[in-house]
């Protein structure tokens, strides 16, 4: 095994692919579907820094070049995405897969699939642990509210037994789990991130 990974504190689970739901809502693929598109339009992504919000800078400078504006709007992630969807308070935006309820078929259209992300999970080295189960009663980060970290973790977790009546399931964001894993006030911590992330980086080589 790697050296790195061998020191590391934990490796990858899960991958999932992640949806440029360029997810759109039905009202603005209407837009769309007129004569003449809208030449200003906003776009959800998640928090400054993060890959979505990297992907969405990216499509505002290709966008610019033909004359469209792109209005970008963080937040937390996959969920108040969806959210702000439903609500037309958007135009389009990155969605991991599985985050939309079926539900929401009649309202949303999901435009591309565009990639992979891997779901990470870190613990504390001296922690001994080879299953989800093995968490329970620890305290887990579990991504912040209205990201889909956070709904795909619960999700996993539950099927492993592991909920917020029996473990200390935090929410939290991904710098403040990196902080608190580091410095021993949690003892496990779940993100879906890039490979390329500056977090997993430093998790994997200076644990």
């Amino acid at each position: 095994m790697n050296k790195v990974l061998r020191r590391a504190f934990l490796a990858v689970v899960i991958a999932l692919p992640v949806l440029v739901a360029l997810t759109v809502g039905v009202a603005a693929v209407n837009r769309f579907a007129g004569p003449l598109p809208p030449r200003t339009f906003s776009m959800s992504t998640g928090r400054e820094g993060g890959a979505y919000h990297q992907f969405a800078l990216e499509y505002r400078r290709l966008l610019a070049r033909q004359g469209f504006t792109l209005v970008i709007e963080p937040g937390p992630g996959s969920v108040e995405t969806v959210r702000r969807l439903r609500r037309g308070e958007v135009t389009v935006g990155f969605v991991q897969g599985g985050t939309a309820a079926d539900s929401d078929a009649e309202q949303l259209v999901s435009l591309a699939s565009v990639f992979y992300e891997p779901l990470w999970i870190f613990h504390r080295r001296s922690l001994r642990v080879t299953s989800l189960g093995e968490l329970r009663g620890r305290r887990v980060a579990a991504g912040e509210e209205g990201s889909g970290t956070r709904a795909l973790a619960l999700q996993l977790l539950a099927a492993s037994r592991v909920t917020p009546q029996n473990t200390d399931v935090l929410a939290l964001t991904n710098d403040d789990a990196e902080a608190r894993l580091r410095d021993g006030r949690i003892d496990a911590a779940l993100f879906v991130i890039s490979p390329r992330a500056p977090i997993v980086d430093r998790l994997l080589r200076h644990p």
